[in-house]
């Protein structure tokens, strides 16, 4: 028997399940991919961040504006409390309130500002929460779908290994050996087949005298292009 017959056979078996193997390991690594989710982690992260710096600011800020209210009401008190007989220890008073009475507005237009700045921080920080949350919740359904994906793919696989397994023992060791060797060299393809006269591997020309050979010979014939066996059809 042409001893291309049953290795083209297991060349198909092998092709297919390559190229099976190829698309459970694609599917994995989406399903490992986290690229998007890292990417809006970080995000929120840094919104985070910048909403706590904000809210330190507006602490420290709201801090000394009550700091300075409570210096100008302590004054005042003393100003008016009627113990204060010096002369220049009342204008001494006189002059920090109404220096403290110019620099309190400038606080409190800081400190409004800054509460302005942490509610847009918090907006901010709420959008990008809600935005990695939809996208950990779109990442299971994918996960799961793929998952099934790969279930099903490994079931084909398993299928496919046992027709590969039943078709090796009507290959000789030596032949599988040959074969095997050229998958190892040309990219998982020994045995081609011939397409409008040409190797499907490689396209170089294949004669009909070599065509010839590859049906009837006991031997193994090759493409003088790339060194497959010609599959004798």
């Amino acid at each position: 028997m042409n001893p291309s017959v049953n290795l083209h056979r297991l060349q198909v078996l092998d092709t297919k399940l390559d190229l099976l193997q190829k698309q459970i390991l694609n599917q994995e690594g989406i399903i490992r991919n986290t690229t998007e989710i890292d990417i809006s982690s970080k995000m929120v992260e840094e919104k985070l961040a910048h909403f706590h710096e904000i809210e330190l600011k507006l602490t420290k800020i709201s801090a000394k504006r009550r700091e300075l209210s409570i210096k100008v009401e302590q004054s005042e008190s003393s100003l008016y409390s009627g113990t204060i007989h010096n002369p220049k220890e009342l204008q001494d008073l006189q002059n920090e309130i109404r220096s403290l009475r110019k620099i309190i507005p400038g606080i409190e237009e800081e400190e409004f500002s800054l509460m302005m700045e942490l509610e847009r921080a918090q907006t901010e920080l709420q959008i990008a929460q809600k935005n990695l949350n939809q996208l950990k919740q779109i990442k299971i359904l994918s996960n799961q779908e793929r998952t099934n994906k790969v279930e099903s793919l490994v079931k084909d696989k398993e299928i496919l290994l046992r027709e590969r397994n039943a078709a090796l023992p009507s290959i000789t060791p030596d032949l599988l050996t040959i074969y095997e060797r050229i998958r190892q060299q040309k990219n998982g393809l020994a045995v081609i087949d011939i397409v409008d006269d040409s190797c499907s591997g490689c396209g170089s020309e294949i004669t009909k005298s070599e065509w010839q050979q590859a049906r009837t010979s006991l031997a193994l014939i090759y493409c003088q292009g790339c060194g497959r066996i010609i599959f004798g059809n």
